[in-house]
């Protein structure tokens, strides 16, 4: 997936003030990113010796440094980002603004995983209080679903239909369950599906819904169920209990998740780590089924021990030298990456609602719906963006 940012560039909605001057240490991120060693101007044409080299700085990338430095390892990454790390979970500064790539909650019932975070960012993440509507036929759904405001919004005659599809897909399931249309059809009948998950999915995702795997549904909307909706929306399950589509509230870093990738950037440079940006990886050696050396769009050359690659696959197929067999080649150009667009739009008014997500079902409409993260937050209310 790439992103495409117009002017202005991307996107939290809204937009939240930036307290930390361009540059400098970010909370929690001691020091902040070595600018002089981030963008190194004497790596031109010889060759790097380097125990590991890392290609990408993104959230996975960065982690191997992370890891690797907390054991004693030095390493080097190569983004080509000249200015961001963290990828599609980068936070990027305008005009004293911050401004988020994609929702990204933190969640996790995981405690290893929390852990982990907690230990990335120590003290700057806080918990926010979810607020997501469905925008269909000019009225507002809550989401997660709340009984009443929704039998409102659909009417007894829809509400009644939607009851009595979902009786006949779990008396008449579709067999084989085959694609994403079949395995939200048997859990929630054919009329909420039609109504609420086909629109939206098609529009993020580009595929007709009876071309998607049944795995992507399963991952994606993980033990919900029509019944199991309306028993959430009935019976509030104890904290830790919810399913994660269905969660409340959510953790956030402060600023934005660029934070968190910023504070693992400075710490594994503070352990000797190279975080290089503007050093896109375009060749990648290989003698005899082992990786020698990644190359950059400069000429620069970087060997090593041990090569990470969080390229794109259809990017890392492509550099391969020797090119690989014709047939991997014609493989990998047939991969598809959806565009990412986002309009950020800074506004004067504070609140002008009050959801983290507003999502269109509408078919007309090409837009997948409108985001804030800074609503509903101390640290993005009052004069804060």
């Amino acid at each position: 997936m790439r992103s495409m940012f117009p002017a202005p560039p991307v996107g939290r909605t809204s937009g939240l003030a930036d307290p930390v001057a361009a540059g400098a240490a970010t909370p929690a991120s001691s020091g902040g990113p070595d600018r002089e060693r981030t963008f190194p101007n004497s790596l031109k044409g010889p060759l790097l010796k380097e125990r590991h080299v890392i290609a990408g700085a993104g959230p996975a990338g960065l982690t191997v440094a992370w890891q690797l430095a907390r054991r004693g390892e030095p390493s080097v990454v190569l983004e080509s980002d000249p200015e961001y790390v963290g990828g599609l979970a980068k936070t990027v500064r305008y005009k004293g603004h911050r401004f988020d790539v994609g929702g990204h909650r933190f969640y996790s019932k995981s405690a290893e995983i929390n852990h982990l975070w907690k230990e990335m960012l120590p003290t700057e993440f806080i918990q926010v209080p979810r607020l997501s509507r469905i925008y269909y036929n000019r009225t507002f759904f809550p989401y997660p679903i709340a009984v009443g405001p929704t039998l409102a919004g659909l009417g007894l005659v829809r509400s009644a239909r939607m009851a009595l599809s979902y009786l006949k897909a779990r008396l008449f399931p579709r067999r084989p369950e085959v694609s994403f249309e079949d395995w939200v059809v048997n859990r929630f009948g054919f009329e909420l599906y039609n109504t609420f998950f086909k629109t939206y999915t098609e529009k993020v995702w580009g595929i007709p819904c009876t071309k998607m795997s049944k795995d992507f549904a399963a991952q994606r909307i993980r033990n919900l169920s029509f019944l199991s909706a309306v028993k959430n929306a009935l019976f509030p399950p104890k904290k830790g209990k919810e399913l994660k589509t269905l969660i409340k509230i959510f953790t956030y870093p402060r600023y934005g998740p660029g934070q968190l990738w910023e504070s693992v950037q400075a710490q594994a440079e503070a352990e000797g780590a190279r975080v290089l940006l503007g050093k896109k990886v375009v060749r990648v050696r290989h003698q005899n089924g082992v990786i020698s050396s990644f190359e950059t769009v400069a000429g620069e050359t970087f060997d090593g021990d041990h090569f990470y690659s969080t390229m794109p696959l259809r990017d890392l197929i492509l550099a391969l030298e020797p090119a690989a067999p014709p047939e991997t080649l014609a493989s990998a150009r047939a991969l598809r990456y959806r565009d990412f667009l986002i309009v950020a739009l800074m506004v004067t008014k504070p609140d002008l609602f009050p959801d983290h997500w507003i999502t269109s079902t509408i078919p007309p409409c090409r837009w997948g719906g409108f985001r804030t993260t800074r609503t509903g937050a101390p640290p993005w209310s009052g004069s804060r963006g």
